[in-house]
């Protein structure tokens, strides 16, 4: 029964609100997303290996690794100008089937499997850059944003573990 509430409460996403923050304040600045994986690879070494994994034989200096990284930032940029100004925000069914898509792309990243910490971290990552180095976003945007990173995060991770599952059989 708690989950039913759970589905009825959670909240619709502000598109506009998204689009806002999307808009006036991260598309064009490529700064955000470079910011969010520096920030996460500083701060957790297990994410950092993960998404250098797969492209080692790359990433064999410092200097190669942070070309790689910056590389994984423009491609999560891509992802989220396609879902914002692609229109895909407008149509849930087709929002939730590019992220769910992504999420199984994931599983064939790594070897082993993303530790179920790592998806949040980077949610939580990526509104500590919102609110620290984009001051000027309100408190509606900065929720709106949340809620569209969770609705993200939640049907990306979905497609990791069916995935995953899926393999394991």
């Amino acid at each position: 029964m708690g989950i039913i509430l759970a589905y009825f409460r959670r909240p619709k996403l502000d598109i506009d609100r998204v689009r806002s923050v999307w808009m006036d304040h991260i598309n064009g600045n490529d700064q955000y997303f470079q910011e969010v994986i520096h920030r996460i690879c500083k701060r957790n070494e297990g994410i950092r290996c993960a998404m250098l994994a797969p492209n080692a034989q790359h990433a064999e200096s410092v200097a190669e690794e942070d070309f790689v990284l910056s590389n994984i930032a423009d491609r999560i940029s891509q992802f989220f100008h396609q879902l914002v100004e692609d229109d895909v925000l407008m149509d849930t069914v087709e929002l939730k089937k590019a992220c769910y898509d992504l999420g199984r792309q994931h599983s064939s990243y790594s070897k082993q499997q993303f530790k179920m910490s790592y998806w949040e971290e980077f949610t939580l990552t990526m509104m500590g850059v919102l609110e620290q180095n984009y001051p000027e976003t309100t408190k509606e945007e900065q929720k709106a944003w949340l809620h569209f990173l969770r609705f993200v995060n939640e049907n990306m991770l979905d497609g990791y573990l069916d995935a995953i599952s899926r393999s394991n059989k």
